[in-house]
């Protein structure tokens, strides 16, 4: 009997450290011939698949002093984190990440320890370490293995910004049919999304070689065949040509169950590009949505076919496409380059907060007139920035209650790799609003003008 049919009794919690637990700026160099050809997000290194003659150069991913200097702490991973290791019993909890030794141990912990985590509770596994040409959500899925296959664990939890690392996670159920697996996908925003098998399946396409999309029927890629079937029949029948003259065709696919409305770019008988994209209740601006993710067929690469995404959702179908309030380095190039099609118009939003409202009646007068001059700061950085009000919500629900937000829209200027504001008066990315006693938000919108 092996190790995976026993009983276990402990529970295994593993978090990702790139755009999971912290947003990081490192790159990952594709050389081919002595030189340069291709610079790689964390997130395009997860599937990336070397062609003849390319190698990999890690220096930027291996050099601590960078890590410690220019990584952004997700507030609410980190939190997560601190609460499971405070308040966990009979479970362990590690860190996986796909790269290789750091060149300075000590300084990479203590990138941690000044978030105020507890590393000597944390055993960190470096997957990049591992020999061989495998993806990295394969080297993660060894140790995965070698924890399981101790026999002690009966439930683990992944925490991942990758879908490609969930995936191959989860399909280790199979060969440990006793052990309970959760898979936690993780947005730039630090939000969590339980993902369930079938959600995988349907998201498997995201940034994989279309090579090992293999479709299982004659129209489509076959995770996504099998994950919904008749939506897909649905698209092939209404296809529409996109506009270009590229040869290229879309397609909407409307999820009435959840309220999401996914689009598809199609090149003759395969998806190539697909948006997923989710309501945003209250947003003050009408078809707003939120990006939960977008996927587009490797091989097509510099055909722009995100950007042809987006461009459907903004000029032909109108809807708002709404950011969040932190992005990944990835995320902000893919806004700056969205600002730069012909009638697109990226602003800033903004909320915060009222103070005057029943639910605070019963505060003390000095605890009033504080939480009043915290509101009226973010309206005056509004101000500065140019922005203007432009609706209340009452009744939103945020944090377990209801509360009134005041809404803002500001102008914002796209520079070589992010926005900024005028006279820089709002932090659009990493803003710190999580610790103040007053609810205050703000991200970017992108509009069809």
């Amino acid at each position: 009997m092996r190790a995976s049919e026993i009983a276990p009794k402990q529970g295994l919690t593993i978090f990702d450290i790139d755009d999971t637990l912290l947003h990081t700026t490192a790159r990952i160099r594709v050389v081919k011939n002595g030189k340069t050809i291709r610079e790689l997000t964390n997130q395009e290194f997860n599937t990336y698949t070397l062609a003849p003659g390319e190698e990999f150069d890690f220096g930027e991913f291996r050099s601590a002093e960078k890590f410690n200097r220019e990584s952004r702490p997700i507030e609410p991973m980190i939190n997560l984190l601190k609460s499971i290791l405070r308040n966990a019993t009979n479970s362990r909890v590690i860190m996986l990440t796909a790269r290789a030794d750091f060149d300075n141990k000590h300084l990479f912990l203590d990138t941690f320890k000044q978030y105020g985590i507890d590393m000597s509770q944390v055993h960190v596994h470096r997957a990049g370490n591992l020999p061989g040409d495998d993806h990295p959500a394969e080297k993660k899925a060894v140790w995965v293995r070698q924890y399981l296959d101790t026999g002690h664990y009966g439930r683990v939890r992944l925490f991942d910004d990758s879908m490609n690392n969930l995936r191959v996670f989860n399909s280790l159920q199979a060969e440990y049919p006793a052990v309970l697996f959760y898979a936690y996908f993780v947005k730039p925003d630090g939000s969590v999304a339980s993902i369930s098998q079938s959600t995988l399946d349907e998201m498997a396409i995201v940034r994989i070689p279309r090579d090992e999309l293999a479709s299982q029927g004659q129209h489509y890629f076959g995770q996504f065949e099998r994950a919904n079937p008749a939506a897909v029949k649905r698209l092939f029948k209404n296809l529409t040509p996109l506009p270009g003259g590229s040869g290229l065709q879309y397609g909407t696919i409307p999820h009435s169950d959840d309220g999401n409305y996914g689009i598809a770019i199609v090149s003759g008988e395969d998806i190539v590009g697909m948006l997923i994209l989710k309501p945003v209740r209250g947003f003050p601006l009408n078809n707003a949505y939120s990006v939960e993710f977008v996927t587009v067929d490797e091989s097509l690469r510099g055909m722009s076919i995100a950007k042809s995404l987006y461009g459907i959702a903004l000029s032909i179908l109108k809807f708002a496409i709404v950011a969040g309030e932190s992005q990944t380095v990835g995320g902000r190039r893919n806004w700056i380059s969205l600002s730069k099609v012909p009638g697109v118009k990226i602003m800033g939003w903004g909320w915060v907060e009222e103070m005057n409202t029943p639910d605070r009646a019963g505060l003390s007068p000095e605890a009033k007139k504080n939480l009043k001059q915290i509101q009226q700061r973010f309206e005056r950085s509004m101000e500065r920035a140019g922005g203007q009000r432009i609706g209340t919500e009452a009744g939103a629900a945020e944090w377990g209650r209801k509360i009134t937000k005041h809404w803002y829209l500001f102008p914002v200027t796209a520079g070589t790799r992010e926005f900024k504001t005028q006279a820089n008066a709002v932090r659009i990315y990493y803003n710190d609003h999580y610790d103040l006693p007053i609810g205050q938000n703000n991200g970017l919108v992108a509009v069809f003008d």
